[in-house]
């Protein structure tokens, strides 16, 4: 058996499936408590006769951003703004934090080429100023990190020299062309730590009592999970991962592996696209004209059918409305009707689910099937270690393409492998 927690401020919700995907339980309470986790997995426990095999929590709805830690962000760039209208302010989500900014002069170009030296000094004078018995958080974003993070590495050194105990965020972690974007991920996953840290903890001590020996993951952006002991480091990648589990968990109910699927409930209907059995996906989390996460997302959008020729007709159209006062769409025709928390089963099938995005030389073609080979057999062994099965890894997305306006042969290489899937068929949690 499967499980998979929804967490929201005020509310829990828990879908569990059996080794065929059949929903085989449903639990949802207020949460009233500090630690929820003894009661969700207790529930577990004794739901299973067959023995639970894994556990994957929605942890987004709770993440809190660090409110009383220092928090520093390096800003490593070759010059420092030309005036005002190139500076990077700080986004309105990090003005309530206690962030200091530090700019230090450094840097590479997308080929991997030092463009100045780190002035490392400079940077160890301003945490002089900083002191010494804080509790640090920091992120460091380097120009051309993604393609040689030499001065971003550099620079955590000097930070945990200065501050052994500090927790420090590289941005190289998050691929984006954009310092800005880079930037601002590093920030928010340096803020998200503490919360993360503290949620991770609670998790697994829960698992220990209540569930001991089963595996417990939390879920990410992408519709996959990955172990919760890397909740502390990445905490970032689950702040989002609420709708790419709804879109989980409508193509479980739907049985669609391919093709687009409308979700309908009570606040409207967004659409996403499935490939491969998984939610295609962008590498960013854009905000209007703000900062964007540089995290892979799963693609979901407010659902508007084409004006242009004949509207593609949707895999399947999932009504997830609490109830039929709420009125549907007139040009949307429910094809599978839910009767269960879509992000809580979404949470329950999502797969293990591993990236490698960076760049890469490559002179030749037979260079480049190298390149990718061994990045899709690497990302097989690490779904392996996560638990998944060797015969379960499948390759869902590899792809390569030169950077315009860069060298041809820099190259970013991008590969997806997932692991431990659920294979769909009809659902009991849904009425077609």
């Amino acid at each position: 058996m499967r499980a998979g927690i929804r967490l929201e401020k005020d509310r829990s919700s828990v879908v569990a499936v059996d080794a065929d995907g059949e929903i085989v339980g449903e639990y949802s309470h207020s949460i009233g408590q500090e630690d929820p986790f003894p009661e969700l997995f207790d529930w577990i426990a004794h739901r299973s006769n067959v023995g639970v095999r894994s556990v994957t929590v929605d942890v987004g709805g709770l993440l809190s951003m660090e409110r009383e830690r220092q928090v520093v962000a390096v800003r490593i760039r070759p010059r420092p703004a030309a005036d005002p209208l190139h500076e990077l302010p700080v986004p309105p989500d990090l003005r309530d934090s206690r962030l200091t900014v530090i700019d230090v002069t450094g840097g590479h170009d997308m080929r991997g080429r030092r463009l100045m030296d780190l002035e490392v000094a400079s940077l160890t004078a301003a945490l002089r100023g900083i002191s010494s018995d804080t509790e640090l958080v920091a992120s460091v974003t380097a120009v051309g990190s993604v393609a040689n993070p030499e001065h971003e590495q550099q620079a955590a050194d000097a930070l945990l020299s200065a501050f052994p105990f500090a927790r420090v965020t590289l941005s190289n972690e998050f691929f984006s062309n954009s310092f800005r974007d880079r930037d601002y991920t590093a920030a928010m996953n340096a803020c998200l730590m503490s919360s993360g840290d503290q949620l991770a903890a609670q998790i697994e001590q829960a698992a220990r009592v209540q569930l001991p020996g089963v595996p417990v993951y939390f879920a990410v952006s992408d519709g996959g999970r990955v172990p919760i002991r890397r909740l502390g480091a990445t905490p970032v990648n689950a702040l989002h991962a609420g709708a790419a589990l709804g879109l989980m968990g409508a193509r479980h109910l739907a049985a669609v592996d391919e093709g687009e699927i409308v979700i309908t409930d009570d606040a409207g209907a967004q659409v996403g696209r499935v490939h491969a059995g998984v939610p295609a996906t962008h590498t960013v989390i854009r905000r209007g004209r703000e900062p964007a996460l540089a995290c892979n997302a799963a693609r979901i959008d407010p659902y508007s059918p084409s004006l242009l020729g004949e509207p593609e007709r949707p895999a399947a159209v999932v009504d997830a409305r609490s109830h039929d006062a709420v009125s549907m769409r007139g040009d949307l025709e429910s094809t599978v009707r839910a009767r269960v928390d879509l992000t809580a089963l979404g949470a329950a099938v999502a797969p293990l689910s591993a990236w490698a995005d960076f760049l890469g030389h490559a002179s030749s073609s037979d260079e480049l099937d190298s390149w990718l080979r061994a990045t899709q057999e690497d990302l097989r062994s690490q779904v392996v270690h996560w638990g998944a099965a060797p015969e379960s890894t499948r390759v869902v997305e590899s792809t390569a393409y030169t950077l315009a306006y860069g060298s041809r042969h820099v190259v970013r290489i991008r590969v997806r492998v997932i692991g431990d899937w659920v294979e769909t068929t009809a659902r009991a949690g849904a009425t077609i």
